[in-house]
């Protein structure tokens, strides 16, 4: 597969709590975000699965949920089996050459069981639109569901998961469980979400006083937000989006707005494309953002394991996270190498493996994995030195 190249930015209208998180830390990520063509990396099965679980949510926002237990769930399986069905089917060739049906994605059966729950949870809620400006009134019904909101000034935008009015809470519903390390934990960035949905919430005459994150595996995790703590935060996503534009105004580009770092690098998906990583990633951010290898290929060796044709790249490792010199990508299914049409990398071409596994960064065997891992043919001038 070829590294696509990086999208054009321009200036953004408004920004979001999502997009928020990754401006802040590097501007590259929130301009590719935005501006970067769809599909042209392939998501994480996670993300794929968060996106059906939320429009299954929004789904019963519109058309409401109503009848028994059993029947409410059986309707919201079915309604995530089909937007699981569709996004599979519109996903980047890589994750559906990975798994070729949806029910094969990881954890698909828990993600499903989640909604089926969480779809008890807005059951019975009088159908609110998620198309144009919300009124206090519309909100201060009792419940509103992935219901779309903007500020007054039309700066920030977002859309929370649920909302309670009369309790002053609203939820974000989360496909995983959580920060590595601290699954009992609410991360920065996950408050900073809150706050942000409970600043957007106040706007629209709706008072908020707690947020809480539901984990992947149903945990319940709250904060309090006091109207400051909003507001605050509010002023610093127009902080952000302020800053962005005039770096972009300024003639910035994908390149100069990288923030390059263990911490910021780690899961991005730009990072096939992202020549500022290639340029500052040392082995020892391994631990933390992964472990990734740059280099020539030197051989292309064939084999077959039951059935399956597989290739391993031997590479003149030259820049990432592995370290340097002569390394060996083990047993990379061909079909991951073709997929969309691509061909599999020759003798001189230079490739980018990320996501990969590898014991020490001196080590010379690298192995791929299923859920992440993924092979790119890059531009021949990258600029490192073999």
């Amino acid at each position: 597969m070829q590294t696509p190249s990086p999208p054009q930015l321009r200036s953004l209208q408004h920004i979001s709590p999502s997009l928020y998180a990754s401006a802040r830390s590097c501007g590259a990520r929130a301009g590719w975000a935005v501006f970067g063509k769809n599909g042209d990396f392939p998501e994480t099965p996670a993300a794929l699965l968060g996106r059906a679980f939320h429009i299954t949510m929004g789904r019963a926002a519109v058309e409401g949920q109503h009848g028994s237990t059993s029947e409410i769930q059986s309707v919201s399986r079915n309604v995530f089996n089909v937007a699981a069905n569709e996004l599979h089917s519109k996903a980047h060739p890589l994750l559906r050459a990975k798994f070729p049906r949806t029910e094969l994605l990881p954890y698909y059966y828990l993600v499903r069981e989640r909604v089926a729950l969480a779809a008890l949870e807005v059951a019975n809620v009088p159908a609110l639109s998620t198309h144009g400006p919300t009124s206090a009134a519309g909100v201060q019904q009792r419940r509103a569901v992935e219901k779309r909101l903007r500020s007054s000034d039309g700066l920030l935008v977002g859309q929370p998961d649920l909302v309670e009015a009369p309790q002053r809470e609203v939820f974000d519903y989360k496909t995983n469980l959580g920060p590595q390390g601290m699954p009992d934990a609410v991360s920065d960035a996950e408050t900073s979400q809150l706050r942000l949905y409970a600043y957007l919430l106040q706007e629209n005459g709706v008072a908020i006083e707690r947020g809480t994150i539901v984990r992947a595996n149903g945990t319940r995790l709250s904060v309090p937000i006091s109207e400051d703590d909003a507001r605050k935060e509010a002023d610093a996503a127009r902080q952000t989006l302020t800053e962005f534009n005039r770096s972009v105004s300024a003639g910035g580009d994908f390149g100069t707005l990288a923030r390059p770092s263990a911490e910021v690098c780690k899961w991005c998906p730009c990072l096939p494309m992202c020549e500022p990583f290639w340029q500052a990633a040392q082995p020892e951010w391994a631990p933390v953002c992964g472990s990734h290898v740059e280099g020539t290929v030197l051989e292309v060796e064939e084999s077959n394991l039951l059935g399956t044709p597989l290739v391993s790249l031997v590479v003149q490792a030259r820049r990432g996270t592995c370290g340097i010199g002569n390394k060996t990508i083990e047993q990379i299914p061909q079909v991951w190498l073709t997929a969309g049409g691509s061909s599999v990398p020759r003798p001189s071409d230079v490739v980018r493996a990320v996501h990969v596994r590898i014991g020490q960064p001196d080590a010379e065997s690298i192995k791929v994995d299923r859920m992440s891992s993924a092979v790119w043919t890059a531009p021949g001038d990258t600029g490192g030195s073999v």
